[in-house]
């Protein structure tokens, strides 16, 4: 089952800010997870969180990806990327 992806303003704000060859390797890693066919969003290497989001995703060594997952429209919201090191401060 596919999933679409959704940035919203902050996720967005924060991909823009990202240098070219990395922002293609988010967009590139989040269509994986989207578009699997046989793992939920979930599946990849994803982590509960409490707070704002729900979860974080871990898109490399050093990306991530904070998001809420719409199970009923089949929705990845992107709140926010980084790299990990500027993320917890």
């Amino acid at each position: 089952m596919s999933f679409t992806i959704n940035f919203t303003d902050d996720g967005a704000q924060a991909i823009r800010s990202l240098d070219h060859q990395t922002r293609e390797r988010v967009h590139q890693k989040l269509q994986l997870i989207a578009t699997c066919e046989y793992r939920h969003p979930r599946d990849w290497d994803y982590t509960k969180l409490n707070g704002q989001t729900e979860g974080r995703l871990k898109l490399s060594d050093s990306l991530r990806a904070f998001i809420d997952i719409d199970d009923q429209a089949h929705i990845i919201h992107v709140d926010f990327v980084g790299h990990r090191e500027n993320l917890y401060i």
